[in-house]
């Protein structure tokens, strides 16, 4: 994954952080993949909800469903 990728995902990742905060009023922040390996999710501080972040044009919604089901802890 190219460089600009990975920040056009940060981006995504802190944005989605930001307006889950700012509508539920839950206090949430980008994860850090690297140091929870590739299951951790893209915006962590949701107790029980594991959050994949996917910023692109076209959604693959049951892609990243499977994604996240198959990422999240039991």
């Amino acid at each position: 994954m190219g460089r600009k990728s990975k920040e056009k995902g940060k981006r995504g990742e802190r944005e989605a952080a930001a307006e889950i905060e700012r509508v539920l009023g839950i206090t949430l922040r980008r994860g850090v993949q690297y140091q929870g390996g590739p299951g951790s999710p893209d915006v962590c501080g949701w107790t029980g909800v594991h959050v994949e972040v996917k910023r692109t044009e076209r959604l693959v919604l049951w892609s990243a469903i499977d994604q996240a089901i198959s990422d999240a802890r039991p």
